[in-house]
């Protein structure tokens, strides 16, 4: 029985953050800076490129020429990179997000320094960060298999083939990751929950409470679908750098939105689960579901 629509997660996610706005906005914004920064650079870099190449005769350019092009946006990579990578040493952070997202959630008092409180966490958080990529890598290995399937076949054998092995391929790539993803989406949250979890523990977490619930988190984070189209069409509507800036601002309240609902969607389930029930035969409660 599902103990708590999408409409009342969403209720409670909103009363959360009514709570302490400031301090869950700050843990998201430290949570999400690495990957702007990356997103950032990597930009800057493609323009750059792109507006070399079309100042120049593209027809008429040496090898030479247009590796230099290229190299101008290597910098702005690899300082994309370095912000990479620190998301992935930063990963505490994401904990700690979450862990406000609870504390809001049940009630308690959050400030800015329990922001720091999961730093005991920084080892094994990062641990499970890689295990995360890890096992998405894994889950899209078969989508990768048929998609190189599909280009060692000779071109003399026409392109029906190869193009049903790309579109089965991509296909395998997205429902194998998606269905990895749902299951170790609350690997975080239950690692803020319960800070003396092992990478692995915290992936086992996860896989419990949502092995027959992928559905119904599906759903949920589906329902904001509607949320990110409008803001596409706000950053398509207002010019240059304010665009951009809205964007940024909305996506990152909208990713707090998301957050304390996936919270709310763990406290359900985990009340849910931790309520003895009957066993058969008996008129007591004397089981525990774990």
């Amino acid at each position: 029985m599902y103990p708590n629509s999408n409409a009342e997660l969403k209720q409670r996610a909103r009363e959360a953050f009514a709570r302490n706005p400031a301090v869950i906005l700050l843990a998201s914004l430290l949570a999400a800076l690495p990957g702007l920064l990356q997103q950032v650079m990597f930009s800057r870099g493609l323009v750059k490129m792109q507006a070399a190449l079309l100042v120049a005769d593209i027809t008429r350019l040496t090898e030479e020429q247009i590796l230099q092009y290229y190299r101008l946006a290597w910098p702005d990579a690899r300082i994309g990179l370095v912000f990479g990578l620190l998301g992935i040493l930063c990963a505490f952070l994401t904990v700690s997000q979450w862990h406000i997202a609870l504390k809001l959630l049940r009630g308690e008092e959050a400030s800015a320094r329990n922001i720091l409180d999961r730093l005991p966490c920084f080892g094994r958080a990062i641990l499970l960060q890689l295990l995360l990529i890890l096992r998405l890598a894994v889950a899209a290995l078969p989508g990768i298999a048929v998609l190189a399937g599909a280009l060692m076949i000779p071109v003399s054998a026409g392109m029906t083939l190869p193009v049903l092995l790309i579109y089965l391929g991509m296909s395998l790539m997205l429902v194998l990751s998606v269905r990895t993803a749902l299951h170790h989406a609350l690997a975080m949250c239950a690692m803020a929950d319960r800070p003396e979890l092992r990478a692995r523990e915290a992936l086992a977490a996860s896989l419990r409470l949502l092995r027959s619930r992928k559905g119904l988190y599906l759903s949920l984070m589906l329902s904001f679908v509607g949320w990110y189209l409008v803001l596409n069409i706000v950053s398509l509507v207002l010019p240059g750098v304010l665009g951009s800036t809205v964007s940024m601002l909305c996506s990152l309240i909208l990713s707090v939105y998301m957050t304390l609902s996936g919270a709310a969607f763990y406290e359900a389930w985990r009340t849910a689960d931790a309520e003895p029930v009957k066993t058969a035969g008996s008129g007591d409660f004397t089981a525990t579901i774990r």
